[in-house]
């Protein structure tokens, strides 16, 4: 709202923490038996999803590389795709994961999926 009337807005509260914060609980989660048990009583009996496979690759071509796919957005697309995780109240890679997660879905006929 001040930078609408031309006034300087007022500084932001310095950030309770840090990404070395975030890390660092990230990793305690990971060792904390309570955690995988938590994860184990969610997913425990779960099976991951698989891809549909297109034509198969005969055998004698031994494993295939793993290839990376750049996918142009349009700008609009990006700026949208922003706004809706802001709306959200979620990182961009949260939106992202989602979009991922439906077309695995759609793509195996399937609402539950785990990759």
């Amino acid at each position: 709202s001040a930078l609408l009337h031309g006034e300087t807005p007022p500084p932001e509260a310095a950030l309770r923490s840090t990404y070395r914060d975030f890390v660092a609980l990230e990793r305690e989660a990971l060792r904390s038996p309570a955690v995988r048990d938590f994860w184990a009583g969610k997913i425990g009996d779960a099976t991951a999803t698989r891809l549909p496979r297109g034509e198969v690759s005969p055998p004698d071509l031994g494993e295939l590389p793993v290839c990376r796919v750049d996918v142009p957005l349009a700008p609009e697309v990006s700026s949208a795709l922003q706004r809706l995780a802001w709306s959200a109240g979620v990182p961009l890679k949260s939106v992202l994961l989602a979009a991922h997660m439906k077309v695995v879905g759609l793509l195996n006929g399937r609402r539950d999926v785990v990759t």
